[in-house]
């Protein structure tokens, strides 16, 4: 429900209106702020809704369509073909297949988000390589890296990549801890194992999650703080599940 209703909020926030928060500019996002943030809403909870109700990947997939954001098709396609259990060659075939056809008709709006993101991550890894240990530390990304070409003097608030964004916060540092933490996550993972955890929609939440860090800010969105908790914990307690029937 409340993904249904905050696309709709947003699609209605694209004409100028909101009944909920005051939204002058007429930018989507409902309560998530902007597109992008609502569209990584939608990425995380995906696999809860598409496992129960196959048919439903249908709606994202509209949604990433609306939104041009092929990253939001890519996971729709993965988690529906997952579910259901079609061969890996099936899957990687629709994939392949959707994101020809996406991606060919979005083009041109591709390559514009690209090329303003590199003008955010060139001088952000310049800057990070200036201090690669330990990073310049929190909230100091606005001052330290200058995008001399972003359009009408705007100035991005964060890297626009959130491994990016650790990494120049906290360096080699910052990364190796986020790396062990992953470790231990999935530590004890067996081969007998492995598709049960793996068949949860929590696990395959962090999957999409993880994935989307490289490309684009999840974890700069506040909004999304209690969700990502949220499906850490429950895919912690999946896993244990997991674990003690395999020792009983």
């Amino acid at each position: 429900v409340t993904t249904i209703l905050s696309v709709l909020l947003s699609i209605i926030q694209t004409h100028g209106h909101s009944f909920i928060i005051e939204n002058r500019t007429g930018e989507a996002g409902a309560i998530f702020g902007n597109a992008p943030r609502l569209c990584y809403y939608l990425a995380i909870t995906m696999p809860f809704i598409i496992k129960r109700f196959n048919f439903s990947a249908i709606f994202y997939i509209l949604a990433a369509i609306y939104f041009k954001e092929v990253y939001l098709l890519f996971f729709a396609v993965a988690a529906f073909c997952f579910f259901r259990g079609l061969k890996l060659s099936y899957t990687i075939a629709s994939l392949i297949m959707s994101l020809l056809i996406v991606g060919g008709y979005f083009y041109h709006d591709i390559l514009r988000s690209f090329s303003l993101r590199w003008v955010v991550w060139r001088p952000t890894i310049d800057a990070a390589f200036l201090s690669p240990l330990f990073g310049h530390g929190m909230n100091s990304f606005s001052s330290s890296v200058v995008q001399q070409s972003m359009p009408e003097g705007y100035q991005a608030d964060n890297a626009f990549s959130s491994v990016l964004q650790i990494f120049f916060s906290a360096g080699i540092i910052g990364i190796s801890v986020l790396s062990y933490t992953i470790y231990k996550c999935f530590k004890n993972i067996t081969s007998f194992n492995l598709y049960k955890i793996i068949n949860s929609e929590a696990a395959v939440s962090i999957i999409f999650l993880i994935m989307l860090s490289f490309i684009e800010y999840p974890l700069e969105a506040p909004k999304l703080w209690f969700t990502m908790c949220f499906i850490a914990a429950l895919f912690l307690k999946q896993k244990g599940a997991v674990n003690a029937d395999d020792k009983g």
